[in-house]
């Protein structure tokens, strides 16, 4: 039997290509949907914990750094078609940096609820802090149906090291006197477990009350959005506001995993909140009524998925793709599907059968927006999983068996055989990520990035295919010094290797109305430059 695991996406992109191979019910999930929309990567505060390792804009960013005027307009239509009930305008890096775009969301996106997530680094001088309030409310005026719109201020000691205190004493200062019994804008609080922060600013006021409201319970009526823990703070005075805390990940893309008794306790946070705040469906918004509606993330550089649920090799961008065909495309791939309908334990089951360590590599990333990229980099096991789906497809009677005929004989007898020999095929081939990476033509400095992961045990890699890849390394004109073994690769710090990293995690889609540049150098087109500016 050929095996097609030596071609991994040669056969995958057959089954992309498919059209009506497996049925779906779009209509049950077209109920009011949540969208999460980061604007820019920049930042500026520096929070040791974050992910994104925001750094300050240094120069013009291009379009994968930050929203063009053309991309918010394209993410606005994008927004409004997809029945958004509630948009968190997030990061990515600071959305309020970005205010002509924030402004512009809040004025035309037709949501319901919309959610201002921030450090607050805006806020920092008082009168800077009342005009963009105004700003804001102005922005509410020009909506054609109301929303409740909140500003949710994030305040933690990563926060702290940079702008202490002084951004949530101004904005309670602000709300207290100007803005507590407005209808439609209010302040929300938001901290962290076993972060004392917050707790120790309210012990140094003479008065304050705490109301439990209960745990992993909803921030909206409409939307089931769930605050681990929701509080009530009253002040002195009588204003009140929401405080929710959350629960805290230890992010980072570059995990041990060769020294598991490390992970522990990052896995059982992300274990605890997939179950507890997403009911183990994250591509999936419940709404109170019972309806279900889509789960979508919008990356500052364009790309959308339903959450956690990218892959690689189907990349969807609301530059190019509008609401229908990202819709569709989604519900089309037997991969981005099954991750709606059947949930995170069903696709970590699978995955488990042939690589336990992509699950726990996506665990210890703990950056649960891009799960499905952690799961999913290598190109073996997105055609294994893929298969398996269809096997079950199959099993229900959901697979148009017409189509099926016009995939590959060894293709389709895979489809129709047994998981036993899909397994055996798997362990078979030799094709590795090794091949993978060499067949992208990645810089040195790229390349290099990869050895440090197979040195951290990210990928399942022989001993033979880890020489491959040292003896590929060596090659490289600008190895100055040959090695012999992993251990000889060190560790990299600093923003580059951080920013290599994280785009490679966060590829754009190659599109052709945009004449954004892919190569090392970061070049960009003009006409795609966009303007940096915080006085908007």
């Amino acid at each position: 039997m050929k095996n097609i695991f030596q071609t991994p996406n040669k056969y995958r992109k057959f089954i992309l290509d498919s059209k009506n191979l497996v049925s779906s019910n779009g209509e049950a999930y077209s109920g009011k949907s949540f969208i999460c929309l980061f604007l820019t990567r920049f930042c500026g505060v520096g929070c040791p914990f974050c992910f994104f390792k925001s750094p300050p804009n240094k120069g013009t960013p291009d379009i994968r750094d930050s929203f063009t005027e053309e991309g918010v307009d394209h993410f606005i239509q994008f927004a409004n078609d997809a029945n958004v009930g509630y948009l968190q305008i997030s990061g990515g890096g600071e959305p309020f940096l970005k205010k002509r775009a924030l402004l512009k969301c809040i004025s035309e996106v037709n949501a319901d609820r919309i959610m201002l997530v921030t450090s607050g680094i805006w806020a920092l001088d008082k009168n800077s802090a009342q005009a963009y309030v105004e700003n804001i409310l102005e922005a509410i005026s020009k909506r054609e149906k109301q929303a409740r719109v909140s500003i949710r201020l994030s305040i933690s000691e990563g926060h702290s090291f940079k702008l202490g205190v002084k951004p949530l004493v101004n904005l309670l200062q602000l709300f207290e006197t100007s803005y507590r019994s407005h209808p439609y804008l209010t302040l929300q609080l938001k901290t962290f477990e076993n972060d004392k922060t917050l707790w120790t600013f309210l012990d140094s006021l003479a008065h304050y009350d705490l109301k439990d409201i209960g745990e992993n319970v909803s921030d909206d009526l409409v939307i089931e959005k769930i605050i681990p823990w929701k509080k009530k703070i009253t002040f002195t005075s009588g204003y009140s506001t929401i405080l929710g805390i959350s629960r805290v990940f230890t992010p980072g893309l570059r995990p041990n995993l060769s020294n598991p008794s490390s992970l522990e306790d990052t896995i059982d946070v992300y274990d605890r909140d997939l179950e507890y705040s997403e009911r183990n469906f994250p591509s999936v918004i419940f709404n109170s009524k019972g309806q279900r509606g889509l789960d979508w993330l919008v990356e500052y550089n364009g790309n959308v998925c339903t959450w956690q649920n990218r892959v690689q090799d189907n990349p969807l961008n609301v530059y190019e793709d509008d609401f229908e065909k990202t819709r569709n495309e989604t519900f089309k791939d037997p991969l981005t599907l099954s991750y709606i309908e059947k949930g995170s334990l069903y696709r970590q089951n699978i995955i488990s059968e042939v690589s336990p360590r992509a699950v726990t590599l996506m665990k210890a990333v703990s950056v649960r927006d891009y799960a499905g990229n952690c799961l999913f980099e290598d190109e073996k096991v997105r055609l294994y999983y893929t298969i398996r789906v269809l096997q079950d497809y199959l099993k229900e009677k959901r697979v148009n068996e017409l189509t099926l005929k016009n995939l590959p004989k060894e293709l389709r007898d895979l489809i129709y055989g047994t998981q036993e020999t899909l397994i055996t095929l798997y362990k078979k081939a030799q094709y590795s990520i090794v091949d993978q990476e060499i067949n992208r033509y990645p810089s040195f400095k790229e390349f290099r990035d990869f050895l440090e992961l197979l040195k951290l045990g990210h990928f399942d890699v022989s001993e033979k295919q880890i020489s491959q890849a040292i003896s590929y390394y060596n090659q490289y004109p600008e190895c100055e010094e040959k090695i012999s073994h992993l251990k000889e690769i060190a560790p990299e710090f600093g923003q580059d290797v951080e920013k290599r990293l994280t785009d490679r995690v966060i590829q754009i889609k190659p599109m052709k109305t945009l004449e954004a540049s892919s190569d090392s150098k970061n070049q960009i087109n003009k006409k795609t430059q966009i303007t940096y500016d915080l006085a908007g």
